[in-house]
This record gives structure tokens, sequence and C-alpha cells, in this order.
């Protein structure tokens, strides 16, 4: 059975409530002023339960300044439109326009979705501190990238590492232990796209 796109960019697959919206606009022309155009090393972030609306436009905003091909909002992740259709003012208020530029999903379930990118040649890269991760400067990419941030408190769960091809750290050198998750978001977006050749000034 096919899935229907309606008016506006919703997206429901039949199987299960999957939210896409769609920019007006082809996936080539995602970010215009870029090189990279149809080039196959694209990065794309998966948003697991992150909770704050506001940590999620803050994460669009520069995800569609970095040139990142898609975002993955799942779990309890807020979408920049609710059920009926309607923006929601809390992430429009800090993406300011950008939840309309990036093209973006939503999916309950994040398990199925990286089975899904890692069987079409993604590499599943995670943002988190644990024994087996690598400072994220150290990262080496040739492939097609999905980067995945998880919940504000507690991270990426265990579970979920465990799916991950690699999982990568910011180093940190004062008091505190982590970043706030945007800001985590956009330190290591750049660095990815840097790495997988997309131009991070594209002016």
């Amino acid at each position: 059975m096919p899935s229907v796109i309606f008016p506006g960019g919703h997206f429901f697959p039949p199987s299960l409530f999957y939210f896409s919206w769609m920019a007006n606009r082809s996936l080539s022309s995602i970010c215009g002023r870029c090189a990279y155009h149809g080039d196959m090393r694209e990065l794309s972030l998966i948003l697991y339960n992150i909770r704050s609306a506001y940590n999620v436009g803050a994460i669009l905003r520069t995800a569609d300044g970095a040139g990142v091909r898609r975002v993955y909002l799942c779990g309890c992740t807020p979408t920049p439109v609710d059920r009926f259709g309607r923006k929601r003012p809390d992430i429009a208020k800090v993406a300011l326009g950008a939840e309309d530029a990036v093209v973006w999903e939503y999916t309950e379930d994040v398990a199925p979705l990286m089975e899904r990118l890692r069987g079409a040649g993604v590499r599943v890269v995670a943002l988190e501190q644990d024994p087996r991760s690598v400072p994220y400067t150290a990262l080496s990419l040739d492939m097609p990238t999905a980067l995945i941030l998880g919940e504000e408190v507690h991270g990426v769960p265990s579970g979920i590492l465990a799916y991950c091809d690699t999982i990568i750290e910011i180093p940190m050198c004062g008091t505190k232990e982590s970043l706030n998750v945007s800001v985590a978001a956009g330190i290591v977006m750049y660095q990815l796209a840097n790495i997988l050749s997309h131009p991070p000034t594209c002016r």
C-alpha cells in the first residue's frame, strides 16, 4: 500500500505514524549556495527524545546553516508542525524559518530508522560520552553520515549506542561535564560537514 503525501508536505506511511515536512523545493536545492549538489557524501541528523522545543528550533536553524540534508525527529522530540498541521510557535520562534527550509521527518521508533539508514549505506554516528567514544575531531568519514543526538539529561541510551557505527564526544576541559545539546550539535555538525567536504561557509 503506497504512502500518501498531503498538501503542505504531510507524509503518512500506512504502517506507522510517520510525519514528514517537505520544504517547497527539491532535495537537490536544499542548500543552493553550497557546492555539493548531488554529492552522496551527505549529512543528516537524528534527534532522539529531545524534549525542549527551543533546542529543536536551535538545532534546525544550525542544520540549515550547515547544509544538513535531512533531520529525523524521533520518540518524544517535538515537531515543527503538530498533528493538526499547525506550526508550533515555540519552535518557529527559535528556528526563524529554518523549520520550513530543512527537510524533516518524524518516526516514533528510532531503531527501525537506524536499520533503514544503515541498509542504505549511511554511517550512524552518536554524539555521547562513553568509554568507546573518540574525540569528534578524530573522526574520518567517506560516506553519507547520520549524527544522532539524545535527550538533554540522559543522552543517547546504551541500547541505541549499540546500533551505532561510531561514538564521538566533545572533550570538556572545565568543571561541567557536558554542553547544551543544541550547542554541542552545532559544534559537531560543522565539523562533520567539513569532513564530508560540505563547505560550512555558503555565502
